[in-house]
């Protein structure tokens, strides 16, 4: 396995939400929903990103990032159903299936061919999901700060935790900005990106007001899902022939250097690489040096080393 550290300056350049080029957003008809899509212009020479965020997240937590790549690679982020500006669906419709359907009819319309599918959290779950079934003809996978095993004791807890929040109104949007909270709730997000998420993590609420652009209906969806896509998951990296990208942020508390040394051992074209003086936000607060990181391992996949190995070897 390879792993790697970057580092320079422990604050960096505080990059906004919305300033940098601005993305052409896609409305996109998927299996009965209307879901979003933001695409940003990039080489054209080189594999796209398709970036899957987190859960209760939405597509521009990636812009930070978009802006610090600075055209280097083209770009596409889709809101998950139930997330950001895509359509809510009923509670049954909800799920991890529902999500990789939807992703894999995406990357279709939009002639997504060998690209490379980056996942923070859980979008990383999902995006290894993705290239065991074939749903997407992946160059590779880049995640960031993604679980080892998230069916964990710790990790169960805090979703059962999670789904206990109700779906709160506010009565207006200053209301609402002013208790938004990422999760895990620490954080080093700069204060003027902090503020722009917020500013597009909420919409209208439909008996006036305003709530969460995240359908809370989400984490309390019934799971007929079995066995769960989660369950056995350290396994599951075994059977990654492509290359990955395993991203840890230096003080996450959701993937721990034990996990991630694990992660790596058993990743056959693994490498990894970690970003200091991060929390599990690392993708919005340091974007520059994950997007170093990215357009470094995007580069190598489209111009492998002489006598590159499956395994790279620290």
């Amino acid at each position: 396995m390879d792993s790697a550290s970057c580092s320079s300056s422990p604050q960096g350049d505080a990059i906004s939400v919305t300033s940098g080029a601005t993305p052409r957003a896609h409305r996109l008809a998927i299996n009965g929903l209307i879901l979003n899509v933001l695409e940003w212009a990039g080489d054209l020479t080189l594999p796209p990103l398709l970036l899957l965020h987190g859960g209760m997240a939405h597509a521009h937590w990636w812009a930070p990032l978009v802006q610090a790549l600075d055209g280097r690679l083209r770009a596409f982020a889709p809101d998950r159903r139930g997330h950001g500006e895509s359509d809510w669906a009923d509670t049954e419709q909800y799920g991890i299936r529902r999500d990789l359907e939807d992703t894999e009819a995406i990357a279709a319309d939009l002639g997504l061919e060998r690209c490379v599918v980056v996942g923070h959290s859980q979008g990383g779950l999902l995006a290894v999901l993705l290239a065991l079934e074939g749903r997407l003809p992946c160059a590779g996978l880049a995640l960031v700060d993604t679980p080892f095993d998230p069916a964990s004791p710790s990790l169960r807890a805090t979703g059962e935790r999670l789904r206990r929040i109700p779906q709160i109104n506010f009565p207006n949007l200053q209301a609402a900005t002013r208790r938004f909270q990422p999760w895990p709730p620490q954080h080093r997000i700069p204060a003027t990106v902090l503020s722009g998420l917020a500013d597009r993590s909420f919409r209208p609420a439909t008996d006036g007001g305003f709530t969460s652009r995240f359908d809370w209906r989400v984490m309390r969806a019934p799971s007929g899902e079995t066995p769960h896509p989660f369950l056995d998951f350290p396994k599951k990296f075994t059977a990654l022939h492509l290359p990955v990208l395993a991203v840890r942020a230096g003080d996450s508390t959701i993937l721990d250097v034990d996990d991630h040394a694990r992660m790596l051992e058993r990743l056959p074209k693994g490498r990894g690489l970690v970003i200091p003086e991060t929390t599990h936000s690392l993708h919005v607060e340091r974007p520059d040096l994950l997007a170093e990181g990215l357009v470094a391992f995007v580069k190598e996949l489209s111009n492998p080393p002489v006598g590159a190995t499956d395994r790279a070897e620290a």
